[in-house]
């Protein structure tokens, strides 16, 4: 292993006092408490005479230390920097990192810089105006085979942000390497092990290292010894999460709600902001036809969620087509599980819905949208409704602060929200939103239930509410109802 000299220009404040925190990562690592036990394995003060004044854990496995001098910062940074496994940072804001797609594997490490300023002016440029050069502006991380393509490689490089900006807009995420053009594009900061398909860590620091998962069943064995090959994957983390639809993809899968939920959280410029929530409500009766033509409707008018009412179910659980991402919960009754009367479908991918689910039942579906709450509700035409009432009641207290939008079929009445007549159940559902601070926004009289059943024509319009408590969205114009 190298020992590398590393001279640090000190940051200063105003009052030109060095700045004397340091922040460390560990390659590969996400977790700041495993970078604290590394460093505590590595670094002992006393031994040192390092004196720190307070340490800080933060987020992406990043570790702060504040010194209380400079020479305690430069002792401690002398001894880290003999691991090549530390990476060190004053501000705590580590350059940008690129990923090379389909590099020719005859290059040399120390070629690529040197290549990469030759062939592509704009680099170049940046580079003589700063007199900089290439390899302390592009830094090379790792080079890996591609193992389908074992003359190819893929590069990741460490670069300066206006490098970084010169790669992916300016050049468009291609460059040219000795008449080659090569793709680039950001490396996602989020991490996935590939021993037990988990997130934030990579194998070399996988916490279940005494185990190997199939990736296509998610059985402890290697996926080449798999026996369930020829049947549906299954998804390790969606199915550990208990989310309905395991059984669609595997755990690498970008269409994994849970892979979604992560990188939304980890990918800042990627993360999609609800400036617009178009949503749909629908009593389906049940009918597979239906709901096929109400999937038809809101995917044509690009609906982001639907909330449905009595879907079509098949053994007591929901048969709405996988593609539609359905969300619901199961309970259980006394003659055993219920069907389910109410579930959320988010067609908008860039949506990441997590469940509720100690506050869903088969009646009642509430989903995380962001910082919107969702629910679909069914209530049964007959019986006490003070069940009913309290998990509203409930819902909205869980709330809190966040936008909270309920739909269903309450089949209850009342004028407010449209329907011909008021009754007393209708009176009784008002008042409960009223006292859990929401307020009927229904725009629209066209009934979300409307069948014929006898000579008898039945509708039903949606009770469609949002909380005041916190206004997320600036006006009632940016909500859209169907």
């Amino acid at each position: 292993m190298k020992n590398h000299h590393h001279h640090h220009d000190y940051i200063t404040s105003p009052n030109n006092d060095p700045c004397l925190k340091t922040v460390v990562t560990i390659t590969g690592n996400d977790d700041a408490e495993l970078t604290k036990r590394e460093i505590t394995n590595k670094v002992i003060p006393a031994q040192y005479g390092i004196r720190i004044k307070d340490t800080v854990k933060l987020r992406d496995g990043k570790f702060m230390i504040n010194f209380k001098s400079p020479s305690s910062k430069q002792k401690f940074e002398n001894v880290i920097a003999t691991d090549g496994r530390f990476q060190l940072n004053d501000s705590g804001r580590p350059l940008p990192t690129v990923h090379l797609k389909g590099l020719n594997m005859a290059y040399e490490e120390e070629q690529i810089p040197k290549l990469i300023a030759l062939y592509n002016p704009e680099i170049t440029k940046f580079l003589e105006d700063n007199r900089m050069e290439a390899a302390s502006a592009i830094e090379i991380k790792k080079k890996r085979q591609n193992p389908a393509k074992p003359h190819l490689c893929n590069v990741i490089m460490r670069v300066r942000p206006e490098i970084r900006n010169l790669m992916i807009n300016e050049l468009h995420g291609l460059i040219n390497i000795e008449y080659s053009y090569i793709h680039i594009e950001d490396m996602s900061p989020l991490r996935q092990c590939y021993h037990c398909f988990g997130f934030k860590h990579i194998a070399e620091y996988c916490p279940r290292k005494d185990r190997q998962y199939c990736l296509h069943c998610g059985g402890e064995h290697l996926m080449d010894q798999c026996i369930n090959r020829e049947e549906a994957p299954t998804c390790i983390n969606c199915r550990m999460e208990g989310l309905p639809n395991h059984r669609s993809h595997i755990a690498i899968s970008r269409d994994c709600p849970v892979m979604l939920r992560f990188m939304d959280n980890n990918l800042h410029r990627r993360k999609y902001q609800l400036t617009e929530f178009k949503f749909a409500q629908l009593n389906v009766n049940k009918s597979p036809t239906a709901m096929t033509a109400f999937a038809n409707f809101s995917e044509s008018k690009s609906i982001d969620v639907m909330c449905v009412t009595e879907p079509p179910i098949r053994k007591t659980i929901s048969n709405i087509n996988r593609r539609l991402n359905v969300i619901y919960c199961q309970s259980n009754e006394p003659n055993g599980p219920a069907p389910v009367r109410a579930c959320i479908c988010v067609l908008n991918k860039r949506i990441q819905p997590i469940m509720i689910s100690h506050l869903s039942s088969s009646d009642c579906t509430v989903c995380q949208l962001g910082s919107v709450i969702i629910v679909a509700f069914y209530a049964q035409p007959y019986g006490d409704m003070s069940d009913n009432w309290t998990r509203i009641t409930t819902i909205a207290a869980w709330a809190g602060v966040k936008n909270l939008i309920v739909t269903g079929d309450f089949n209850s009445d009342h004028q407010i929200w449209f329907s011909h007549a008021t009754n007393n159940r209708g009176c009784d559902l008002l008042t409960t939103f009223i006292q859990s601070g929401l307020s009927v926004v229904n725009n629209t009289d066209t009934p979300t239930f409307d069948t014929i059943r006898g000579n008898q024509r039945l509708t039903s319009h949606t009770e469609l509410r949002k909380n005041y408590a916190h206004n997320f969205f600036n006006s009632q114009d940016m909500w859209n109802f169907h």
